[in-house]
């Protein structure tokens, strides 16, 4: 079973019309259809209409929310009335749409729409795909900034991530951006030299740039070439010429005394990804293919002053994300806790954190996380570390996507038995007040909590 739900901006007239609608294409709300039916039996029984009388015409009329079906298209979709909150400015109800698999529920949705913008007038702009959790987490992705780093993170291709999944290359590459010479030469690299790396792999996933440079063959070669090329073709021309002179002996260099050398340097993206933007690039990819769109990722984003590696949410929940390329300390995990709880105690984002990973290619000592769920002035929250190699972070990251769409399909078998036991709604008279995550009305608070307690 896939679901998916949208939210549409509109009041008790345009919910009561795409209801019809919905009639008039095939669907069949089950238990007015029911409580019709019955009321036929019975007033062949009791000689008795009882659909004339005020109650049920009232609950007839006046649906906070419906159960359709459609045997046709195997579909169906519940609707219902979004609760009203002090801060609801616009009225708003919920459609959620049931089917076998995702190619059918898609299309179901798409044809629900259509009814919506050409039978009942509704304008394209008041539908948001979603329900009001979904929405909130989609829109505090929104509002956060992301700068020129967040589109160097996008930049990056899978060629370039094969380099980094070797230790050894990234240790090498790491201790190049700290060196004080920014163009190294070929013969720098090696069990002598900076330690081995794969040169061919670096240039030709765009990592390094690869230069060339004519060298005076009587002359010890400066670390620092005082010419360079783009390629070793470029050099011919202007050896012939004579132009260039060897800045230690003054000889004209030409194609008989000059050797060729070759020289590498970072691109502008590989020297990001050298100081550890790698990580998050890795992070990203492994998000997207775990079925994550990219609407619902910011990546290197700001809120506020702070600078956040990564914030997704997977419709569920929202997520919260810090990536190191090395050990982590108590501090760091303070500070992203203090970055976590500004987000949730922003009313313009509207969203609460709801899970906070700590990823890191280094073991995280367990001493240094708060305990799995914290309960603070918002939420309770999950601190989640993964570290490790690139393999079991992978692993453990979409382990916890797919188990979040698990839980989302079981909220919503959960409220489609909800409905499908509750009958109608008479004006909210049986609703269950205390509770929280309460969905919809006209429920028996007995049906309930035996529910629940199962």
């Amino acid at each position: 079973m896939e679901v998916k739900s949208f939210l549409v901006e509109g009041d008790a007239q345009i919910f009561s019309k795409f209801r019809k609608s919905l009639e008039d294409a095939g669907y069949v709300d089950i238990h007015a259809k029911s409580v019709r039916e019955n009321c036929l039996t019975l007033k062949g029984i009791l000689k008795v209409d009882l659909s004339k009388q005020k109650p049920i015409e009232k609950a007839l009329s006046s649906l906070q929310s419906s159960l359709l079906v459609n045997p046709k298209t195997k579909a169906t979709i519940i609707t219902k009335k979004s609760p009203k909150g002090e801060s609801r400015a616009r009225a708003t109800f919920l459609v959620v749409c049931y089917s076998r698999n995702l190619k059918s529920v898609e299309s179901i949705v798409g044809t629900l729409k259509k009814i919506l913008i050409q039978k009942v007038g509704v304008s394209k702009e008041k539908i948001q795909d979603g329900d009001e959790n979904e929405n909130a987490n989609r829109h505090c992705i929104d509002s956060l900034t992301e700068n020129q780093r967040s589109q160097l993170v996008k930049a990056v291709k899978s060629t370039m991530l094969n380099i980094f999944f070797s230790k050894n290359n990234r240790d090498v590459l790491r201790k190049l951006v700290s060196f004080p010479i920014k163009v190294f030469r070929e013969n720098m690299f090696g069990r002598h030299g900076f330690g081995e790396l794969d040169l061919s792999g670096t240039v030709s996933s765009g990592i390094f740039d690869e230069l060339f440079s004519p060298s005076c063959k009587k002359c010890v070669r400066e670390i620092s070439p005082p010419f360079l090329f783009d390629s070793r073709e470029d050099i011919v021309p202007v050896l012939d010429k004579k132009t260039l002179v060897c800045p230690n002996c003054g000889s004209k260099l030409d194609s008989e005394n000059t050797l060729v050398m070759r020289y590498f340097r970072f691109s502008k993206l590989g020297l990001e990804m050298a100081k550890g933007m790698w990580l998050e690039a890795y992070i990203y990819s492994v998000v997207l293919e775990a079925g994550i769109p990219e609407t619902n990722i910011a990546v290197c984003a700001c809120h506020g002053k702070d600078e956040l590696d990564m914030v997704f949410t997977d419709g569920t929940y929202l997520y919260v994300c810090e990536c190191k390329d090395k050990v982590v300390g108590q501090n760091d995990v303070y500070i992203l806790a203090m970055k976590t709880n500004r987000i949730s105690a922003d009313e313009k984002l509207g969203a609460i954190a709801d899970k906070v990973l700590m990823i890191s290619t280094e073991p995280i000592s367990k001493d240094i996380l708060p305990e799995e769920k914290v309960e603070d002035a918002y939420e309770e929250i999950d601190y989640i570390p993964l570290s490790g190699d690139l393999e079991t972070i992978k692993k453990k990251l979409v382990e916890l996507v797919d188990k979040s769409k698990r839980e989302y399909r079981k909220k919503w078998l959960r409220d489609l038995t909800r409905h499908l036991i509750g009958g109608l709604s008479f004006e909210g008279r049986y609703a269950h007040p205390g509770r929280r995550h309460y969905l919809g009305s006209g429920y028996a608070p007995s049906i309930l909590d035996v529910y629940d307690e199962e």
